[in-house]
């Protein structure tokens, strides 16, 4: 998935650091055919107009996958659940079960 992370515009440095905590990895799409795809545990990625792009594929197994972001000011971290569909009642609740229900 494409992960989106608004930082100041006048962001300086100009690089955020990501670093995935719990496993999933950062997916780098090259550009360039002759290059392949790159995976990485922790990844530097640019500050583009106030926006830190970067791509994330979580673990294959059920719980909870952080991702430390480091930039301008304090530490963020994202969290991103994979549901266990063998047990949902161990899935945390969602603030819109709707949502989770229609996909």
């Amino acid at each position: 998935m494409t992960v989106v992370v608004p930082m100041p515009v006048t962001a300086v440095p100009t690089l955020a650091s990501v670093q995935a905590l719990d496993g999933g990895q950062f997916v780098t799409i090259s550009s360039i055919p002759e290059v392949t795809n790159s995976v990485s545990l922790a990844l530097s990625v640019p500050v583009i107009n106030g926006k830190a792009t970067f791509n994330f594929q979580a673990g294959m197994y059920a719980g909870l996958y952080r991702v430390l972001v480091l930039g301008l000011g304090r530490p963020a971290t994202l969290q991103f659940w994979v549901q266990d569909v063998q047990r949902p009642a161990r899935n945390p609740w969602a603030l819109n079960s709707a949502h989770w229900q229609s996909q």
